[in-house]
């Protein structure tokens, strides 16, 4: 199923577990999600935002779940921690977080091929008046992780890894 909205600023709130797309078309469009979806969102023109209103919520290992077009992720309903895959972000030329001192991990999937994965996030900001703690998490083989300019955590496992922290105060 895909669900599209118009040139104006819609609201999509996602509540289903199933596969679908939602395309929110020109405007400042908002998609509101406290599940663990499945679906494929697409921001389109004008700013975006994803919010996530689960106290914790793990999209990274959901098969379907990817986002695009849109340019700030809001977790500050999210007390616990909001889980993302790097091939999710890299669907995103930039992305704001939104967040109260909130905790959001990028994992590199663990099912990568032997070779490691990568994981770019040069492009990632706290957006202003935010805090929010960045957890950059690696997979078990040779990774190539980016970090931005937010101080940022990188949680390294077995591998080779390379690491460029960006310009913030990083800890490995």
């Amino acid at each position: 199923s895909q669900f599209s909205g118009d040139d104006g600023d819609d609201i999509f709130n996602l509540t289903d577990t199933d596969t679908y797309v939602v395309v929110g078309g020109a405007g400042t469009d908002t998609f509101n999600t406290s599940t663990d979806i499945d679906s494929v969102i697409i921001g389109g023109d004008g700013t975006d935002t994803l919010v996530i209103g689960a106290a914790t919520l793990d999209l990274a290992d959901n098969t379907n779940f990817a986002f695009s077009g849109i340019e700030k992720l809001d977790i500050t309903s999210a007390t616990g921690t909001t889980v993302i895959s790097a091939k999710q972000l890299s669907n995103n030329s930039t992305l704001a977080i939104v967040a109260n001192g909130d905790q959001l991990n990028i994992e590199i999937d663990p099912l990568v091929a032997a070779v490691g994965g990568t994981l770019d996030a040069s492009n990632v900001t706290i957006a202003s008046g935010s805090t929010a703690l960045l957890n950059y998490v690696g997979s078990s083989k040779t990774d190539t992780i980016t970090g931005g300019v937010a101080a940022e955590i990188f949680t390294m496992t077995a591998g080779d890894d390379t690491i460029d922290g960006g310009t913030g105060t990083n800890k490995v």
